[in-house]
């Protein structure tokens, strides 16, 4: 039972990881079913909610503009090799198998810190196209494997880009956790070094090097 709790517990460390490698508030700001406001600060709002019918889910959402395409911000999703230089926390990201052009999967390597082991999550990839509001909608969702995620962990979530009047686009980063094991907040607060606002602080960053606005 001990061996376990462990495995659970190592688990659903390394989906908080993956998440944003930022921060995981505390459960008791998730029982409300409506958004919550976790984090507002420099142009970038962080807000949290319970999932309804399912008490063990915790589902986050960030906000915020950037001056780039949708284009360009599909461009920084899928450059996998460099995904190390904005994401934290993250190991390798590497494309696994195509089923069509808007359909794959990737291995995610997360860089746990002492005494884990790196963890890799296996994730089904979908990218959506609304060609009338110009919406893009990068969306993941974990399949579970040996060494990996299992059935009782899930992890699923979507960067939806969308266009603004102002010749902006607005980011929203929605995830839904659902594990079975409560982390401790110390342990939380002990593993993640950054938060959802500077995860998104670095996307902004990213997003604008001239890789990425060739898309546009």
């Amino acid at each position: 039972m001990e061996k376990n709790n462990m495995k659970a517990s190592r688990y659903t460390v390394f989906i908080i990881l993956i998440i944003v490698s930022g921060f995981l508030p505390a459960s008791s700001q998730f029982k409300s079913l409506d958004w919550q406001v976790l984090e507002r600060n420099d142009g970038v709002a962080v807000f949290g909610r319970g999932v309804d019918g399912r008490p063990s889910s915790q589902e986050i959402k960030a906000v915020t503009q950037v001056p780039q395409s949708p284009e360009a911000l599909l461009a920084l999703m899928v450059d996998y090799p460099n995904a190390t230089t904005w994401r934290r926390n993250v190991k390798r990201v590497t494309k696994d198998r195509s089923i069509d052009r808007d359909n794959w999967f990737i291995h995610y390597v997360t860089d746990l810190p002492w005494p884990l082991d790196d963890r890799v999550a296996y994730l089904r990839c979908k990218v959506l196209r609304d060609n009338i509001s110009g919406t893009i909608t990068y969306a993941f969702e974990s399949t579970p494997t040996e060494g990996g995620l299992g059935e009782e962990e899930t992890l699923s979530g979507s960067y939806m880009f969308v266009p603004q009047g102002n010749g902006k686009t607005e980011v929203i980063y929605q995830v839904i956790l659902d594990s079975p094991v409560k982390v401790p907040d110390w342990l939380v607060n002990a593993l993640i070094g950054g938060s959802f606002m500077t995860q998104m602080e670095m996307l902004k960053d990213a997003v604008a090097r001239p890789r990425y606005m060739a898309a546009d």
